[in-house]
């Protein structure tokens, strides 16, 4: 494993962008933005790669096919030339503590796009780079909703004969 001499350093941006709206009562709206955008992210890349056979004119890598140097096997170069974004919209209310009971509900909608899902993935060049390999991340959890709520038992203490060491 070699690493490229003439890389940049990995760089990470993030983003957001959040309004919230009162509603009737204690209930808050908050609709947002977040997103990051990623660059100089490393691959692996290919050095001694299988010799392609044309197929209808389309170049065709075979299973088992003799490297372009016999001599050596694989022979792979980390280079940090790769990007991934993260876009999602978040949308969530609250109704605030009142009268025994609070509830929120959030749902995020995100897309997660790069060229390799992890570290060690080797990312073959006989393809150009971007418009063979961009495509949505396998982590990538599309749709995410969270509900929760909170609710106070009334007098739940007398079933614990009124103790003062137990409170609700």
């Amino acid at each position: 494993i070699q690493i490229a001499p003439e890389n940049d350093n990995p760089t990470k941006n993030h983003y957001s962008l959040s309004v919230q709206q009162q509603l009737l009562g204690e209930n808050v709206l908050e609709v947002g933005y977040v997103g990051s955008q990623s660059s100089h992210l490393g691959r692996f890349r290919e050095l001694n790669s299988p010799v392609p056979q044309l197929i209808n004119g389309e170049k065709f890598y075979a299973a088992g096919a003799p490297r372009r140097n016999t001599a050596f096997d694989s022979n792979r170069v980390m280079n940090f030339d790769t990007t991934s974004n993260y876009n999602g919209l978040q949308v969530q209310l609250n109704r605030r503590y009142m009268r025994g009971f609070q509830f929120a509900v959030a749902y995020t909608y995100a897309r997660a796009l790069g060229v390799a899902d992890e570290d060690e993935a080797t990312v073959p060049d006989n393809r150009p780079l971007k418009a063979w390999n961009y495509a949505p991340l396998s982590g990538t959890q599309t749709h995410n909703l969270v509900v929760n709520y909170t609710w106070d038992l009334p007098s739940a203490s007398k079933l614990f004969g009124g103790s003062s060491f137990v409170k609700f």
